[in-house]
C-alpha cells in the first residue's frame, strides 16, 4: 500500500538503526546514529537557493534515479523504522530549505505534492513522497522527488495542453489504425477506444514524456525494445522491462485541476478498439486483456471512420447460433485429439449445484448484459455470447443430471477436458 504525506501520522522519536551515507551527524529531533538519509544542515548551508543542487549536495554518495530538467529523485530501502526516520528527516529537511527562502509550506491536498510557496505567491520548489511500507520478507521503500519552481510551472502548462488535446480527442473521433498480435492475427482499427467513445492512449517510455498514440506512426514492441516512429520522421528507442506493451501502453483520463491522470492496463479496463465487421459491416467492440501479445500499433494518417456516440450494436440470433456451431466444433476436435470423456457432475452436491446455478452470471458474466452495456463499449458481443452459452449450458446441465458433452455443453467440456475455464480467444474478446 502506498501512502503519502503521513508526517503527520509518524511517532515523536524514531530510533535510526541502517547504515546509510556515513559520515554524517543526525538531524534535530532524532536519536544518535546511523540513517538512510545524513544530515541536512550543511548541504543546506552551501546551497542554500538551488532545490536540485541542495539535495544533489545532501544526498551526495547516494545515486540518484532520476536527475534531469529541474528534478532529482531517489529511492531508498530499510525496515519500517528506518523507513520512517528517513521520511522525518527528509520532511525536516525540506521544510529548513523552504524557510531559508522566506517560504511556507502549502498544506497538503491543496496542490499535488508539498509545494514551498514564497512571499510573492511564486511557487519556490516542489517534493513528492511514495511509501510502500514493509511486507513479510519484503523492505520498505521511500521514494522522493525534488522539483524546481520553474519545472512545476512548465509542467502545470503542459498538463493543461495535455487535459485540451485529450478531451478535443474524447470528443471526436480518435485515431484509426491496425493492431497486430503475437499470434500473427492483424486487426484493422476503425477507433482506437470504446463503441460509444474513443480513448485516448499513450506510450509512457521511462525518463521522456508521454508520447500520445495520435502523435505516432507506429510503436512496434520486441522483447524488451520498443521503436516508436512519430509523425514528424523522428524515431524513438528504449531498451528495457519498463517498455514492454504490459507496462508502457497507458490510458489518459481527464482528472480535475486541467490536468490528466494515467492509468494502465488492468482486466476490467483493457486495451480496446472498434473494428468493422468484414461482412456485415457492424462495428466490434475488441478488448486485448493480455496486452503483452500486442507486437505492433499502427495509426492511420486518414480520419476514423466511425464518430463517438452510442452505436446500434445489438445480438444477433444468426451469429450466436454461428458462434454455438464454432464451439461445437472446437469441443468435438479437442474430444478426438485428447480422447477424453469427462465424467458427470455431481448435481445431488448442494455446493457443486449453487455453482452451477450461478454459471454465466458470475465472474466475468457479472458485468450488465444489456444492450446499454453493448452500446457503450462495457461489454464486447463475443462476452456476451459467452455468458449466454454457460447460462444455456447451465441449465442443460442441470436438466440432465450433470453430463458434460461436446454438443449440448462445449464450453464446460473444453474446460474439463482442454483446461480452457474461460473461452476467451487467446486473450482478445471481440
Amino acid at each position: 500500500m502506498t501512502i503519502r504525506w503521513i508526517r503527520s501520522l509518524l511517532p515523536a522519536a524514531l530510533t535510526l538503526a541502517a547504515a546509510g551515507c556515513a559520515g554524517m551527524g543526525p538531524s534535530a529531533g532524532t536519536s544518535p546514529g546511523p540513517s538512510l538519509l545524513p544530515d541536512y544542515r550543511n548541504a543546506l548551508a552551501a546551497q542554500p537557493q538551488d532545490v536540485i543542487a541542495y539535495f544533489r549536495e545532501w544526498c551526495g554518495a547516494l545515486t540518484p534515479v532520476e536527475d534531469d530538467s529541474g528534478r532529482i529523485a531517489y529511492t531508498l530501502e530499510g525496515d519500517q523504522a528506518e523507513v520512517m526516520a528517513a521520511i522525518e528527516r527528509l520532511m525536516a529537511g525540506y521544510e529548513a530549505y523552504c524557510a531559508q527562502r522566506s517560504g511556507t509550506l502549502a498544506e497538503p491536498g491543496q496542490l499535488p505534492g508539498r509545494r514551498c510557496i514564497g512571499s510573492d505567491g511564486a511557487t519556490l520548489a516542489g517534493l513528492e513522497v511514495d511509501v510502500v511500507h514493509a511486507a513479510e520478507f519484503q523492505p520498505g521503500r521511500l521514494r522522493f522527488a525534488a522539483e524546481t519552481g520553474e519545472r512545476i510551472q512548465r509542467m502545470v502548462a503542459l498538463r493543461r495542453i495535455q487535459h485540451a488535446q485529450v478531451m478535443q480527442t474524447l470528443r471526436e473521433n480518435g485515431p484509426s489504425g491496425s493492431v497486430l498480435l503475437s499470434s500473427g492475427e492483424a486487426f484493422d482499427a476503425a477507433r482506437f477506444g470504446r463503441l460509444s467513445a474513443p480513448d485516448y492512449y499513450a506510450v509512457q517510455v521511462p525518463g521522456r514524456y508521454l508520447i500520445p498514440l495520435a502523435d505516432t506512426l507506429s510503436v512496434r514492441w520486441t522483447g524488451e525494445d520498443v521503436r516508436i516512429v512519430m509523425r514528424d520522421g523522428s524515431v524513438v528507442t528504449d531498451t528495457g522491462k519498463e517498455v514492454a506493451p504490459a507496462r508502457s501502453l497507458v490510458r489518459l483520463v481527464p482528472s480535475g485541476n486541467d490536468s490528466v491522470d494515467v492509468a494502465g492496463m488492468t482486466f476490467d479496463a483493457p486495451f480496446r478498439f472498434v473494428t468493422l465487421d468484414g461482412k456485415a459491416r457492424q462495428p466490434r467492440q475488441v478488448r486485448l486483456r493480455d496486452v503483452a501479445q500486442i507486437l505492433e500499433i499502427t495509426v492511420s494518417p486518414r480520419a476514423p471512420a466511425l464518430r463517438a456516440g452510442a452505436l446500434s450494436v445489438r445480438p444477433n440470433a444468426r451469429d450466436q447460433a454461428a458462434f454455438n456451431r464454432a464451439l461445437v466444433n472446437d469441443a468435438k476436435r479437442a474430444a478426438k485429439t485428447l480422447k477424453v470423456e469427462p465424467p458427470p457432475i455431481d448435481v445431488t452436491d448442494a455446493r457443486m449445484r449453487a455453482d452451477l446455478q450461478r454459471m454465466g452470471r458470475n465472474g466475468p458474466c457479472s458485468r450488465s448484459q444489456s444492450d446499454a452495456a453493448l452500446q457503450r463499449g462495457d461489454l464486447s458481443l463475443s462476452e456476451f455470447y459467452v455468458c449466454a452459452q454457460y447460462r444455456r449450458e447451465s441449465k442443460a446441465l442441470l436438466a440432465n443430471d450433470g453430463a458434460i458433452s461436446t454438443e449440448k455443453t462445449p464450453l464446460v467440456f473444453l474446460g474439463q477436458a482442454a483446461r480452457a475455464p474461460w473461452f476467451d480467444f487467446g486473450g482478445v474478446l471481440r
